[in-house]
């Protein structure tokens, strides 16, 4: 997809990223210092959305005013069968020509990722690194189980709140929501740039 979402047109609304976000995007985008904010518009967000203030996307820029990456900030309540499925809060990110690259929590933020303990319905824990690198996998190339799945509630027992079995190489073990919810959000949040740049 050649979007050619340059934006030249928009830097003039430019401002400058902050301390905390020039360190969120480091690891990613060392060279970015700048961002232009892009509002999307109510009609098109959907109700979650709305709800969690999911309504802006960040264009981010060099020095020079080069176009670097599109970044999304996302609020998902994450609710779920057990109940006890804790909200999550991430950034997704995107080449220029809208293409997913990379997936994290902001350090600082609540909302971090956590998953199930086998066996235990009381109690998660935060993501692993390979859980992470898991997630960042499964966006990059999303399993057509999961794009196919019209809810959740395809995927996981809502009353056992086991993954069936033909979903596991497919989700973050014991994260089955986690992994629809962030796809999802994933699918959406282009589908809202590609509106909002006007392009395909």
């Amino acid at each position: 997809m050649a979007a050619g979402c340059d934006d030249k047109a928009k830097t003039s609304d430019q401002v400058a990223l902050t301390a905390e976000e020039l360190a969120w995007f480091s690891p990613y985008h060392p060279t970015a210092v700048g961002k232009v904010v892009h509002v999307i518009p109510d009609a098109m967000l959907s109700q979650k959305d709305r709800d969690m203030k999911n309504d802006t996307f960040w264009a981010l820029y060099d020095a020079q005013k080069n176009l670097l990456a599109y970044a999304r900030l996302i609020g998902d309540p994450l609710s779920c069968a057990s109940g006890k499925c804790k909200a999550i809060r991430f950034f997704l990110l995107f080449d220029p020509n809208l293409n997913y690259t990379h997936v994290f929590h902001p350090a600082g933020k609540s909302g971090d990722f956590f998953k199930g303990i086998e066996g235990d319905l009381e109690h998660d824990t935060p993501f692993t690194p390979e859980d992470l690198e898991l997630l960042h996998a499964l966006l990059l190339d999303p399993p057509t189980s999961l794009l196919e799945a019209e809810s959740v509630d395809q995927i996981v027992d809502a009353v056992t709140t086991a993954t069936y079995e033909a979903y596991w190489d497919d989700v973050v073990r014991q994260a089955a929501y986690t992994t629809y919810y962030v796809l999802h959000h994933m699918i959406s949040s282009r589908e809202y740039m590609q509106a909002v740049l006007g392009v395909r």
